[in-house]
């Protein structure tokens, strides 16, 4: 079973402060040579050998911010093939709330394009229309393509009404809960996690599987019950410490660290 980075992070953070058998210490030492492991390192970086100059680390925070700023962007393309009307293109563009729209843009089978950044970020902004409406003429085949910027590591996300369902929830992980000062940026994110239930035809399943499976156990098949996990995660640049003597700094895009979707798998 696929394990996230984050996952493994926030079982560390979980018990770093609790008093474990000795069984259970030695669980927690696998879990974070896992964890070093993914970063290609076999060992925690011994600190006290640490002689960075102050220009190094300027040089490497710099390359770090860039490196966010790159990770931060996505492009979101949806496709338009609705060919039975000549007057207008409909998309339904899913945008998280706190991430920040760069541009969107119409783009033509014939490789043009047309900048229409302002109409979806009051569409966006208003929040009435589920579908987003945009005259255009002749356009079978155009794309919409919105370039986003989300946000990682900055304000806490507004908790969202999931009440009982498959949903994605706040999980603030803090590396000085686990110990690790070795790791300089970021000092925290918000890694979300996944919960709720997975039962109902309504719930979000990631696949037709997973709703048959949910069918069978709800007639009392002996057939386990689909659970909530993540659907799809993004990455987070790391700038830390490796496990070189003396270490060294180091930027690592780590994959797997933070979950944008849940569903019932």
């Amino acid at each position: 079973m696929l394990v996230s980075w984050s996952a493994l992070v926030a079982i560390l953070v979980s018990v770093s402060a609790a008093w474990l058998e000795p069984e259970a210490q030695q669980e927690v030492v696998s879990f974070q040579r896992r964890v070093l492991a993914s970063l290609g390192m076999r060992r925690l970086p011994d600190m006290r050998q640490v002689n960075t100059t102050q220009d190094e680390l300027q040089r490497m925070t710099r390359k770090y911010l860039r490196n966010v700023r790159r990770s931060e962007q996505e492009l979101l393309t949806y496709h338009h093939t609705d060919c039975e009307r000549d007057s207008y293109v409909e998309f339904h563009p899913e945008v998280e709330y706190d991430s920040r729209i760069l541009w969107a843009r119409l783009r033509f089978p014939n490789s043009s394009t047309s900048d229409v950044s302002d109409v979806l970020r009051r569409w966006r902004r208003d929040g009435r229309e589920l579908l987003l409406t945009l005259p255009c003429i002749r356009c079978c085949g155009a794309k919409l393509e919105i370039l986003v910027r989300e946000s990682t590591t900055g304000a806490r996300s507004k908790r969202s009404a999931c009440g009982r369902e498959c949903c994605r929830r706040p999980l603030r992980i803090r590396f000085k809960d686990i110990g690790w000062d070795w790791i300089v940026q970021p000092a925290e994110f918000e890694a979300f996690y996944c919960k709720g239930r997975c039962r109902d035809a309504t719930d979000d399943f990631a696949s037709t599987h997973a709703l048959m499976q949910s069918i069978l156990n709800f007639k009392g098949r002996k057939v386990s019950r689909p659970c909530c996990a993540p659907r799809k995660l993004r990455p987070l640049d790391l700038l830390h410490y490796n496990d070189k003597q003396p270490p060294e700094l180091v930027v690592t895009r780590q994959k797997g660290m933070i979950v944008k979707e849940c569903a019932c798998t």
